[in-house]
């Protein structure tokens, strides 16, 4: 078992109707809203599974990238003092459930999943990294509650940062830690949108474009991060495939 799974044993006996929720948004992504009951079933055909969730839900209700920590506060564990409490698990538990209900909130959902499908990532294919995806929500979820940012200042930026992360693999290899960082650190600068801005300006070089880019596309590979994001910015400019009057 990994650690969403010990999360989810944990609320099954904690808070059960929190992980019937969350096992009940996955298999609804899969059926089309049919008359007036929306589903979490959307435009680009991302099926996430419980374990996408959780790490949505403790992104958005902890600022965590590392799940055990998650699984240590439901218990009720102070992290720094290294106490257990039942006030702190039912305190922690509370912060969860509001987490659950931003993340399945259905008008959240969809208008994260038009979000990515309008920078012409219009289907799942050409998403590498679920973890980015699920990463990206809770980031767009607290730009709009917690630093109750613009509309469209956080539409453009969080599309900027989910295409910037796809574009550099920011959340492979060591992805939980590097969530963990990038969370830490916004809350410590205080600004959300300078936070990314700077991250932009310091990985986003000439050499970057000039020299990384150009060596990463130079790959046969369909489900490589450059080039599928580079498909999405041909299908952005309205690119006709090759030898074809048909739009890509």
């Amino acid at each position: 078992m990994n650690e969403s799974d010990f999360i989810l044993t944990l609320l099954s006996v904690y808070s059960p109707q929190e992980r019937d929720k969350i096992e009940q948004f996955c298999k609804e992504s899969f059926k089309p809203s049919l008359g007036e009951k929306p589903t979490s079933f959307n435009l680009i055909n991302i099926n996430p599974n419980p374990s996408h969730l959780v790490r949505s839900i403790t992104g958005y209700s902890f600022k965590r990238g590392i799940l055990k920590y998650t699984f240590l506060l439901l218990q009720g564990r102070d992290l720094e003092k290294k106490e257990i409490s039942d006030e702190l698990r039912i305190k922690n538990l509370e912060i969860f459930k509001n987490g659950v209900e931003k993340v399945l909130n259905l008008t959240n959902w969809h208008n994260f999943s038009k979000l990515i499908h309008s920078a012409e990532f219009i289907n799942s294919t050409l998403i590498s990294s679920k973890i980015n995806f699920f990463t990206t929500y809770a980031l767009y979820l607290l730009g709009k509650y917690e630093y109750k940012i613009d509309d469209k200042l956080l539409e453009r930026l969080i599309k900027k940062w989910f295409i910037f992360s796809q574009l550099t693999k920011r959340y492979t290899g060591s992805p939980e830690s590097t969530i963990e960082e990038d969370l830490k650190n916004i809350e410590n600068s205080g600004n959300f949108v300078n936070y990314f801005n700077e991250i932009f300006e310091k990985n986003l070089t000439n050499d970057f474009w000039n020299i990384t880019l150009p060596e990463n596309l130079k790959t046969s590979s369909s489900n490589q991060y450059s080039f599928v994001t580079y498909i999405a910015s041909l299908i952005y400019e309205d690119i006709k495939i090759l030898f074809s009057d048909v739009k890509l």
